[in-house]
Parts: structure tokens; sequence; C-alpha cells
């Protein structure tokens, strides 16, 4: 509005006190916060002659545990204020976070889908070139109990590393978002990580049934027929 550029000089007055100062920066984020001016809190007050006081102070808070309602009346009890909820802002901030859990529950629902694929395709492709392996093993005596867990020894073993590399990039796309947005970085809940694992090695015991299933059914008289 006053044509002002990060470097530029201005003089501000209030309560018949003048001073100069530096612009810093210009606020652009579509809010009231661009028609309005901000300095240190200390020069406001030696301006104001309020040395020492404040009217208000923004709080930012995480609504993980409980709701905003809940923590605004604690500070009233707590420090003797007047705490209000800006509701457009926590609201906004709320409509933001169901978006992007939907996007991230989509994303998951993806990632199975893709994870399990790509375990049923490896074991398979396994299966597929140890049929002579598997043929002389039954051939020998070997269990199918025995050949199963071979085959789901391997799918598990797929599944724990994907669970792992999962959590470690999960997290740090979690805090990547959360620092983007809402300019905070989220509390690591210890117990999601059992949990990711059990799920990764369920996909992958499930996505091994059917290259299981093919292992169990090879024929040894057959498969051996050729040697």
């Amino acid at each position: 509005r006053f044509g002002l550029h990060p470097g530029a000089p201005f003089l501000l007055d209030f309560g018949g006190a003048t001073r100069e100062f530096s612009v810093a920066g210009v606020a652009d984020v579509g809010g009231s916060e661009d028609n309005q001016v901000f300095i240190e809190l200390g020069t406001a007050q030696l301006l104001s002659g309020r040395s020492g006081q404040v009217d208000l102070v923004q709080v930012r808070a995480s609504t993980e545990n409980r709701p905003l309602a809940e923590i605004a009346a604690e500070l009233e009890k707590t420090l003797y204020v007047k705490a209000r909820v800006v509701s457009q802002i926590a609201e906004a901030e709320e409509t933001v976070l169901f978006k992007i859990e939907l996007l991230m529950a989509l994303i998951m629902l993806l990632t199975v889908l893709a994870s399990g694929v790509a375990v049923f395709s490896t074991l398979t492709s396994s299966v597929l070139e140890r049929i002579k392996e598997i043929g002389l093993m039954k051939a020998l005596g070997a269990k199918n109990s025995r050949i199963a867990v071979i085959f789901l020894a391997e799918a598990w073993a797929i599944g724990l590393v994907g669970g792992l590399l999962g959590n470690i990039v999960g997290l740090g796309m979690a805090q990547a978002i959360a620092k983007s947005v809402f300019d905070s970085y989220l509390s690591p809940q210890i117990l999601v990580i059992p949990l990711t694992l059990a799920a990764a090695l369920a996909v992958a015991t499930i996505a091994a049934l059917g290259p299981v299933h093919k292992a169990l059914t090879v024929n040894p008289v057959v498969t051996l027929k050729g040697e």
C-alpha cells in the first residue's frame, strides 16, 4: 500500500513518539496480516508508553490429545486471562488435516495393493525358478509344511524389511507435511511401529498364499521326469 520494499526506511508515529524503521519483509498471506505492521514487542511497548505490558498473545496449540476448548479453559484457569479459540483458523486447519488424512489413506491403500502384487510376483517367479528343486525336495521326503515355511520365510523377510523402510520413509513424509502446512512437528507414536510391521507381515503372508500353493502342488514325478 505504501510502496515499501525490504530494506526501505520508513517513519512510524505513535502517541507523539516517532521512530525510524527498516522494512525486513512484506507479508502477503491473504489475511488481516497484509494490513498490519509488525515490530519488536519491546519497541512497541516503548512507543505506546506501556513498558512490560501486553494485551494479546496468540498461541498455536496441538489438538492431538485434547480439543482446543479444553486447552483454552486451562489457560484461563492457570493464567487468569481470557482465552478465545479462533475457530475460523482452527476449522481451516482441521479441514486441511482431514483432506491430508484422506490422501494418506488412499496412498496407504494403493501401497498395500502394490506391495501385495510385488510380493506375489516375486514369490511366483521364485517358485517357477525352483520347480526342479521343489520336486527334488519332495522326492527326498520333504513335507509340504517344510516347503511352505521356506517360501513363507522369504515373504516374511520382504514384509519385515518393507515395514521398517515404510516406517522410516512414512515418518519423514509426515514430518515434512506437518512442517510445511502447520509449521510444527508431529509426535511419533511408538505403537504405530509394531502395528505397521504386523500389517506388512500380514500383507506379505496373504500375497504369498498363491505361490506357496503352487509350490505345494508340484508333482516330483512329472518335474524330475526329464532329469
